[in-house]
């Protein structure tokens, strides 16, 4: 530490020892740069001040690298996402455009088979022939009432038993066509209407012979009263056996409809067909009258099974209503 001395001077290093120590200075970069006026000027640089600045520099490129490296993985990234997004929603669409098509496909076949079925069972109940069991099976769980499918899978389901119902259903029907041939033809040659309308004047069985009351008989059929000239119609199709004069049924006409079945009318006025014409039920055959062993106007309609008489009773449809007492 520097000392007072007498006159005020100061001891401490002399001057020459500070002129002989090194002077410590910072490494500099010196620049020259040429100014607007043309004149160089120079600008020292600091070499630690430079140092910094490259590595700020490198810093910020290596952020600069990194964050666009990062960009463009978000970029794909977000790219991909949107493709997927993309296909999903193509996808869904397509989706729901085969769904739409589903359904209305679907409503198309349930409809037809509602319609099918119905006719089966009209059909059938109309020729009196037993349920369709197929009908039902092939029905099963597909009524019209049906909630709406919203699934692609399950109105696929749907239509498949939709479709695999159609075929069934269809079979069935055809099926029921040849058997309808079969009953219709039955049908036309088994006797279910009335010859004439009109009142029940002696039935079938045991009587007093109109003819002499004192004696007893088995009328082999029913009388029916008309008027005379009323048509006589054909209960069931067949061919005319016979037609022509019987000593007790006057003017008689004989169709025999076929499995040993014959229908008989007498007492008619006048006879319309011939032996061996076909005739078709409800054909006119002939007109009443009064003809024969007869006490007034009226139609004796008799049915014979394998040549026995049955009671026609059961092949008239009302008999019950109709019936009433007397003789002819």
């Amino acid at each position: 530490m520097p000392a007072w001395i007498p006159g005020g001077r100061v001891s401490g290093p002399s001057l020459a020892s500070r002129r002989m120590a090194p002077r410590r200075e910072s490494m500099r970069l010196t620049l020259w740069l040429q100014g607007g006026d043309g004149v160089p000027r120079r600008m020292d640089v600091p070499l630690a001040t430079l140092a910094l600045a490259v590595l700020c520099i490198a810093a910020c490129v290596a952020a600069s690298v990194e964050f666009g490296i990062q960009s463009q993985a978000r970029a794909a990234t977000l790219q991909r996402q949107t493709q997927r997004l993309s296909a999903e929603a193509s996808a869904g669409a397509r989706a729901e455009g085969k769904l739409s098509q589903l359904q209305q496909q679907a409503a198309g076949l349930r409809k037809t088979l509602n319609t099918i079925t119905a006719l089966d069972g009209q059909v059938r109940s109309e020729a009196g022939a037993p349920a369709s069991g197929t009908a039902v099976q092939a029905t099963a769980g597909l009524s019209a009432t049906d909630p709406a499918v919203s699934h692609l899978d399950a109105a696929s389901g749907v239509l498949r038993k939709l479709q695999q119902a159609i075929p069934a259903l269809a079979h069935d029907v055809k099926n029921l066509g040849h058997s309808m041939t079969g009953w219709t033809a039955d049908a036309a040659h088994t006797p279910s209407i009335w010859p004439v309308r009109g009142p029940i004047t002696s039935p079938f069985g045991a009587r007093l012979n109109p003819l002499n009351t004192s004696q007893s008989q088995i009328h082999t059929g029913v009388d029916i009263g008309v008027v005379v000239g009323t048509p006589v119609h054909a209960t069931a199709a067949g061919t005319v056996a016979f037609a022509g004069w019987n000593n007790i049924y006057g003017n008689q006409v004989i169709v025999a409809v076929g499995g040993g079945l014959d229908t008989m009318y007498g007492h008619n006025s006048r006879l319309l067909v011939r032996a061996g014409q076909a005739v078709v039920k409800g054909q006119v055959l002939a007109l009443s009258g009064d003809t024969g062993w007869s006490t007034g106007p009226h139609v004796h309609y008799e049915i014979d099974i394998n040549g026995q008489p049955v009671n026609p009773a059961a092949y008239l449809p009302g008999y019950a209503e109709v019936a009433g007492g007397g003789a002819s």
